[in-house]
């Protein structure tokens, strides 16, 4: 779930190229889809996982988000390959940013 959010994350934040497939998802995101998906995805996150599983929404949107930024720094455009690589990063961060939670709650911080 979150590594989908880290895909509507780039989708909302990148400039489709003129063809492909990934030009129809990032066309048809707009914000308040956005704004719609990470309060669903973050309230069933905390739900389920408590505060770490809210942290790895997060975690999910930011991969997202940070492959936008190099897909417009190199590429000026998203295709469907940048889609995919924010899926897949997106689901690295999520789960780097539960791990380092669970190290914090361990050491007492949170």
């Amino acid at each position: 779930m979150s590594a989908k959010v880290g895909l509507v994350s780039c989708a909302i934040s990148s400039k489709p190229g003129n063809d492909g497939t990934g030009m129809y998802f990032i066309k048809s995101m707009t914000i308040p889809k956005f704004i719609a998906t990470l309060i669903i995805t973050l309230a069933i996150g905390y739900l389920f996982g408590g505060i770490i599983g809210a942290f790895g929404v997060i975690g999910g949107a930011f991969g997202g988000a940070l492959i936008s930024l190099i897909g417009k720094k190199n590429f000026k455009i998203a295709t469907g390959d940048v889609l995919g690589a924010s899926n897949e990063i997106g689901r690295l961060f999520s789960l780097l940013f539960m791990l380092i939670m669970i190290l914090l709650s361990q050491i007492r911080i949170f």
